[in-house]
């Protein structure tokens, strides 16, 4: 009798242990699949920030769209790779023949694309801040050389040619695509026509010396703008190689979870 006792005990301990066993492996994949979610979620919003940010700093300024979208989008990619950390170090702990075990070499390949797509974005993002920035910014430099530009030609007995001349100049020097060769034509004919002109030598001088300005400017600009192209064709790319690897991790912390819970039920 006492045999039978000691046995059924014995018999009762396993099976609790297989349980307690089984209610930790599902927790454990509760939690790896909660932070794959998440993980997921805030790189789509990260994504979406950053297209945001370049769509609306024409519209709404370099400064405003930094503060609402850039700087959102930056603490998202954060919390991508503090979760991908985090997560690696979870899955590291499953059994070897688990479904998200397999997939510890994609999920680091993805977290170096993440690393890299992070530090691509910085850098858009410091161009585009470099080149339309509110106060400093190389266009608001522009503008207020334009403008210098413009006051020194009034009061010419050539004013009509010259502002035609200026415009024609403005239209090369700021429209897109930029045509090198277009807008130093532009400023080689406005230059020789102010150096020709009425207007009193110093005035002359001044309005040269913007024109030598403005020309850097907008060769700047084009330049600039080249590199933050650049720069976004990249970050699609990344972005881009991101989803088909999140999409195979989400899959297998799904097939895990789903075992667990599996486990689980036939323990009980």
């Amino acid at each position: 009798m006492l045999t039978i006792i000691v046995m059924e005990m014995v018999v009762g301990y396993y099976a609790l242990a297989d349980l307690w066993a089984a209610n930790r492996a599902l927790q454990q994949s509760a939690e790896i699949q909660r932070l794959a979610l998440t993980l997921g979620r805030n790189w789509e919003s990260a994504r979406r920030l950053q297209k945001d940010f370049f769509l609306q700093s024409a519209v709404i300024g370099a400064n405003d769209a930094y503060s609402i979208y850039a700087m959102a989008s930056a603490g998202k990619i954060d919390e991508v790779i503090r979760d991908g950390a985090l997560l690696k170090r979870m899955i590291a702990t499953t059994p070897d023949d688990s479904a998200v075990r397999t997939r510890l070499t994609d999920l680091d390949l993805l977290l170096s694309t993440v690393s890299r797509y992070a530090t691509t974005y910085e850098e858009a993002t410091e161009l585009e801040m470099s080149m339309t920035s509110r106060d400093a910014g190389l266009s608001a430099q522009l503008d207020s050389v334009s403008a210098r530009v413009l006051a020194l030609l009034a009061g010419a007995r050539e004013h009509e040619t010259l502002i035609a001349l200026y415009y024609e100049l403005r239209y090369f020097g700021e429209s897109a695509p930029f045509k090198a060769g277009a807008m130093d034509a532009a400023v080689l004919s406005l230059r020789e026509a102010v150096g020709q002109s009425s207007l009193p030598a110093e005035r002359i001088s001044a309005a040269l010396d913007a024109l030598d300005t403005y020309e850097q400017l907008a060769s700047q600009i084009a330049q600039t703008d080249a590199q933050i192209q650049e720069k976004l064709a990249t970050l699609a790319q990344l972005g881009n190689s991101v989803e088909p690897g999140l999409v195979t991790l989400l899959a297998a912390v799904n097939t895990e979870a789903g075992q667990a819970r599996l486990r689980f039920e036939q323990t009980r």
